[in-house]
């Protein structure tokens, strides 16, 4: 028989051995609501991978796509994520002429984008800097606050509403709108994916937290929380006027302590306006996880852009 592999758009046949991959190579389940979730349900279409040799999947590449805003210009952009490889292919996969490169470029002919982007391993982003054309990768911006049970917070001056019912979809578009002129470079929050995003997940740990006036009905901002252990995860925040990052990390560290939570962790971007306000209600600033881009358009976007505008939230992470 000749010794084959075979590169192919995942099948329904494949999504079996697609999850006994994931289980060896994370060390974790994966569901098949959770796959067909990610791969066949998400907003802008995502794409997935196989290396298939004598049966078996050896490897997985797969690809979730993104609207961004830019500069109030709309670009497109791959997440890549849950790339695997089965521990008995690694050396086949990645030698002199490696497979991984093969199903990349197979990627990139067959799906159009503005650019790539990614939080991967440090392996994983050593190896698509020497090897994948990726640009060399950084460290994010991660926000840290330990609490302690004799802090004393404000009062809030609006009313806080919990739970996705809180807002509607037209709602979250208007917050979403004003949200999209105040940054240089997001992925799109509008309704439809925040309802896949969170809303659909499979997982159902993620919680809305709305702010209103006291006297208007209106929702003024959004975010998206989780807890980790005893870490409560502020993993998305719209919150289009400036004046209220202050009142909004307050209500957001209330919600924490009255769960008895240890500390609140999040991302954000250094030199976005929020990063300061963070550090003024007492967060202290560390590095996070790697994160890279390969840009595919430089007339549309340059990578120091990427880098130092884009607005980053946990929910922007798979993963998270």
């Amino acid at each position: 028989m000749k010794d084959e592999f075979v590169i192919k758009e995942y099948s329904e046949d494949d999504i079996p051995g697609i999850l006994g991959l994931f289980s060896l190579s994370f060390g974790k389940e994966a569901s098949r609501e959770w796959f067909l979730w990610k791969y066949a349900r998400a907003p802008w279409s995502s794409r997935g991978y196989v290396v298939r040799h004598n049966g078996r999947v050896a490897a997985f590449y797969g690809g979730l796509r993104f609207r961004f805003v830019f500069r109030n210009r709309e670009l497109w952009a791959y997440q890549f994520c849950d790339v695997m490889t089965h521990r008995q292919y690694r050396t086949r996969l990645f030698g002199r002429n490696p497979l991984v490169i093969q199903i990349a470029g197979i990627f990139d002919r067959e799906n159009a984008m503005d650019f790539a982007f990614g939080f991967p391993s440090e392996r994983h982003a050593r190896l698509q800097t020497m090897m994948m054309g990726s640009t060399s990768y950084r460290y994010l911006q991660a926000f840290r606050k330990e609490l302690h049970t004799t802090s004393r917070l404000q009062r809030s001056r609006c009313r806080v509403k919990m739970g996705w019912e809180s807002i509607n979809d037209a709602e979250i578009n208007k917050i979403w709108e004003r949200c999209s002129h105040a940054m240089e470079l997001s992925v799109v929050k509008d309704s439809a994916y925040l309802r896949w995003r969170y809303m659909e997940n499979p997982s159902g740990e993620y919680q809305a937290v709305v702010i209103k006036g006291l006297l208007s009905r209106k929702p003024k901002a959004l975010a998206v929380i989780k807890n980790t252990g005893d870490e409560m995860h502020i993993i998305d925040i719209l919150l289009p006027e400036k004046g209220m990052y202050g009142i909004f990390l307050n209500v957001l560290e209330r919600i924490a302590m009255d769960r008895q939570m240890k500390a609140i962790v999040t991302w954000a971007n250094r030199n976005e306006p929020i990063a300061g306000s963070l550090i003024e209600s007492g967060y202290g600033a560390l590095e996070g996880i790697p994160f890279g881009v390969r840009i595919i358009d430089e007339a549309k976007m340059r990578e120091q852009d990427f880098y130092e505008k884009y607005s980053y939230r946990m929910g922007d992470y798979d993963a998270s």
